[in-house]
Formats: C-alpha cells, sequence, structure tokens
C-alpha cells in the first residue's frame, strides 16, 4: 500500500440507464429432474415495464457472458411435468408469449418449457406481488435464441468464475457492454455437489445455500450498511427485509479490509416477515485510524452470506490509503480508496511500460470508496494504477494480472 499527502474518496456516477437495468437475484445452479438443464431457472427483479422479449439471460466462463442464453423472445406454452407454486403470500402468473407485459418492480422466473421438476417458490414472494415465470422454448425444442443445454448449463464444480447477466433490449445502457454482471464460483462453496444447490446474490455479492429441490428460499435482503464515527467510537447501523429463515446475525471487522474478525453477535427477528427491521451496534475499542465492517447473516440451516462491507475512519485520520484486492488478480479487482478532496477524479490504469491500457472518471464525494474493475480484457503481467485529480498523481499502487 502507498500513502501520499491528499486523502481522496471517489464514487462511481451511476447512469439512469444503468438504474432502469434489471437485477438477477438467484439461479437453480446444481438442479433436480430428469434432465438438469431443463430444470435450471434464474430469478430476477424488473426496473421498468416491459415486454417479456426484451430480457435475455446470458452465462458463460467470461465477460460479457455470450455461450449460453435465455431469451424472453422464446417464451412459449409449457411443454414439461414440472410445476412452479407458491403456498401463500403471492401468486405465480405464467408467461407463454413474447409480448406479455411484465410491470416495473417484479419478480421473474426464466426456465426451459420441458422442466420437469416442482417447484414452491413461496420464498421468493415479494409481498404480495406475483411472481411472473416465463417459460422458455430452447433451440433444442424449436427456439430462435436460447441456447441452453439439456444436460446442464449451469456449472456445478467451476473452480473458476461463471457469470450471468440479463439484458434488456428497449432501454439504453442494458446491453452486454453495460448491464450488471453477477458472478459466482462453483468447487466448494456449497461443500458439496448435491442436488438443490442454489445462488443467490446480495448486491453483486454471492451467497451459497441449499433447501432441498422443492421449496426454494431467498436468503436475506439486506437494505442498508453504514458505518459512522463519533471521536471515540463507532455506530453500525443496518436495516434488513425478508428474515423467514435467518437465525443471527454476527459483526466482523477488519483493520486491513480483508481479515475479518467476530465482535458482537445478534439473534434475527423471525417473525419479521417481509417487514424491514433494524439494527445497531456501538464499537468503541478503536486503536487504528481506519475500520472496515461487514455483517454476517446465519440461516436455520446454518448456511450464511455476508453484506457488503463499509468502511468507517477516526476524526483525526490524516493520511490517504490506496489497495488493490485480490492481488494477483484474474478477472475483477477492488480497489479501495481513502480520501477527503472533493473533485473530478482520473483512474488510470498503466503496463510496466508506462502504457495507458484503462482509464475511467470518476467525482470524489467526500467518502471512502470501493471500486470494482474489470481487468479480465488485460493480458497476465504487471501493472501499476494511478489516480489523479486534474494535473496531480495523488495515489499509485501496483497489482499483478494472472
Amino acid at each position: 500500500m502507498k500513502k501520499l499527502m491528499y486523502v481522496l474518496a471517489f464514487s462511481i456516477i451511476t447512469s439512469n440507464s444503468y438504474a432502469q437495468c434489471p437485477n438477477i437475484i438467484q439461479a437453480m445452479v446444481n438442479s433436480c429432474g430428469t434432465n438438469e438443464g431443463n430444470n435450471e431457472f434464474v430469478l430476477f427483479s424488473t426496473n421498468s415495464s416491459t415486454n417479456a422479449s426484451d430480457y435475455t439471460l446470458n452465462y458463460g466462463s467470461s465477460i460479457p457472458p455470450t455461450v449460453n442464453n435465455l431469451a424472453g423472445s422464446d417464451a412459449s406454452i409449457k411443454t414439461g411435468t414440472g410445476t412452479i407454486t407458491t403456498t401463500g403470500g403471492c401468486t405465480v402468473i405464467e408467461v407463454t408469449n413474447p409480448s406479455t407485459s411484465i410491470p416495473a418492480n417484479s419478480r421473474v422466473i426464466f426456465i426451459p418449457t420441458t422442466f420437469d421438476q416442482n417447484y414452491d417458490v413461496t420464498a421468493l414472494c415479494n409481498g404480495s406481488n406475483p411472481i411472473y415465470v416465463v417459460y422458455i422454448k430452447t433451440n433444442a425444442n424449436g427456439g430462435l435464441n436460447s441456447n441452453w443445454n439439456a444436460g446442464g448449463t449451469l456449472s456445478n464444480n467451476a473452480s473458476t468464475q461463471r457469470y450471468l447477466q440479463i439484458k434488456q433490449s428497449n432501454t439504453t445502457g442494458c446491453d452486454s457492454i453495460n448491464a450488471p454482471v453477477k458472478s459466482y464460483v462453483a468447487n466448494g462453496n456449497w461443500g458439496s455437489n448435491t442436488d438443490g444447490n442454489f445462488v443467490t446474490w446480495n448486491d453483486t455479492i454471492p451467497s451459497y445455500g441449499n433447501n432441498g429441490c422443492t421449496s426454494i428460499v431467498l436468503p436475506l435482503k439486506f437494505i442498508n450498511l453504514s458505518g459512522v464515527n463519533k471521536k471515540d467510537y463507532n455506530i453500525i447501523s443496518w436495516t434488513t427485509a425478508e428474515e423467514m429463515n435467518v437465525s443471527n446475525f454476527i459483526v466482523e471487522k477488519s483493520s486491513n479490509g480483508k481479515d475479518f474478525v467476530s465482535i458482537a453477535g445478534f439473534n434475527a427477528n423471525a417473525s419479521s416477515n417481509y417487514l424491514q427491521q433494524q439494527y445497531k451496534y456501538t464499537d468503541n475499542k478503536l486503536e487504528s485510524p481506519m475500520y472496515y465492517y461487514r455483517i454476517k447473516a446465519v440461516d436455520n440451516n446454518g448456511l450464511f452470506s455476508y453484506s457488503k462491507t463499509v468502511a468507517v475512519q477516526s476524526a483525526n485520520i490524516s493520511a490517504s490509503q490506496i489497495s488493490v484486492y485480490p492481488n494477483p488478480a484474474k478477472d475483477i479487482i477492488t480497489v479501495r480508496i481513502v480520501c477527503n478532496k472533493i473533485s473530478t477524479a482520473h483512474m488510470n490504469v498503466y503496463d510496466m511500460m508506462g502504457k495507458l491500457v484503462k482509464t475511467e472518471t470518476y467525482f470524489n464525494s467526500n467518502q471512502i470508496s470501493n471500486h470494482k474493475l474489470f481487468v479480465n480484457e488485460l493480458p497476465s503481467g504487471k501493472y501499476f494504477i494511478r489516480l489523479k485529480i486534474g494535473d496531480e498523481d495523488i495515489l499509485e499502487e501496483t497489482f499483478l494480472k494472472k
């Protein structure tokens, strides 16, 4: 880590079009039934009202994922013997026509028309709002735009990242270049290769679970996590929803953003159902100028997921900080920066010959920031990141690309 004389924070400028993109919530990776690929499904939420034909799911081992896809333009009548039902809380609306309109703020399941597994998705309900299930006719069954392997598409045992992306064709900024990408690594995260293994994302953070093959659960939803310094102590606050299967929370703390220890525990409000719940913890053991916090949510089966990480600086912090992890990196790195100068910032990536190979521009908003930077297109080798404000170089750090 290198430190220079200024303290700066940057935050990514998010466009209105990006904010309107659909968001992937969950994927059934190791499905049950006769043919595993036919029974795989992906759950996502919508941010605008549009037809089923405007959505396309892509999956693959690179960014953007392009190898396999399920397209809403191939929506058709279900031909398999499987069912998707709820036992209360919401209803299921079957989408069998590409021109069917799906409202904003809906939860949507993409699944092949030939599936033969019975799924109870009650836990996926969003209050009383219905779940829209879009049956997709794959190319092998007469579809035109859905390249999906009936024997199994989503990787059960991959030791490297797998990526999923939902594109929305009628919204600027939701194409394969700009739509958000979710990733997971199968190998070891479930403990064993077992039918019913699924992955869920809290923002971009994956968590891994298994509730059998019939009743599908949605792990805890973190609405908010924040931290603030009150000179002699830090206050960590978080808000949750959908605590239906959550047992307890553990507050974890780190002085470097990588090595965390448990410092407190809270029981979850198991009766909260869809209601939002608020929690607060006061940390008065401050021996470093900077601490990082995250919340670990443990469900009734012992599985767990993490919130995002927040950084809290003490009132007397005076030095800027930049760090990069993981290092060495493969596809994505996180650049963590602490600064207090408000201005436009340029983050430039150079190879060891001094050639500029990547650049991004941000607006610094007087806070601590974590920025994810895609480096999958860079050749293997050593690079350095230089953060610049105007004509002045502020921070610099090196990293290795595998």
